[in-house]
């Protein structure tokens, strides 16, 4: 099983109140299903958080977390949270994209207009999702990852073109793979 690097784990990043954080402390005590935002205006993000929200008590009784990383600053990651409930979910900012970066995360105008990309836009719009201004890099594309308390790394996916999301279940089911592995090397924990 893959692990993430030690280098990503040490990516400096920014709560909503603009404090510095470690990257790893999203996994430190619990498998955590990292959520990449491209920023906190995009109605496609808000759309992806939006259904992963109501499987949080899932994720939780599974034994993880979910926490969002987005390029921009607090006030858009606190409006982010506030605009889609989720006040209960860890945010942080990666303005410099490092760990984007260093999880292979694509960025460029073409992921953009990808045909596939306009078609994700107007499901997002018509299923109810608004576009709040560009608050980060729009050049920038998302992706999840679910990493166990070990740092194994269960779960990949980066979204080819602006509006790919893995399936809910799919993330769900990461989470728990990611909390049987951390049992598996922790017995008794």
């Amino acid at each position: 099983m893959d692990r993430v690097s030690t280098e990503f784990g040490h990516v400096e990043v920014l709560d909503v109140e603009g404090r510095p954080h470690r990257l790893r402390e999203a996994w430190a005590e619990r498998a955590c299903a990292l959520v990449f935002v491209r920023h906190f205006g995009c109605l496609l993000c808000r759309e992806q958080v939006a259904e992963l929200r109501p499987h949080l008590q899932e994720i939780r009784a599974a034994g993880g977390d979910l926490v969002v990383v987005g390029t921009g600053g607090p006030n858009y990651a606190k409006a982010f949270q506030k605009d889609l409930g989720i006040l209960d979910v860890e945010l942080y900012i990666d303005s410099e994209r490092r760990a984007y970066d260093l999880a292979g995360f694509r960025r460029g105008v073409t992921a953009l207009i990808h045909p596939r990309a306009v078609w994700n836009y107007l499901r997002a719009f018509f299923g109810g999702h608004k576009y709040k201004g560009m608050q980060g890099d729009a050049l920038q594309q998302g992706g999840v990852l679910v990493v166990a308390v070990d740092g194994a790394l269960v779960f990949r996916f980066a979204s080819k073109v602006s509006g790919d999301h893995p399936e809910v279940e799919r993330v769900v089911a990461a989470v728990k793979e990611a909390t049987r592995v951390a049992e598996l090397l922790n017995p008794g924990h």
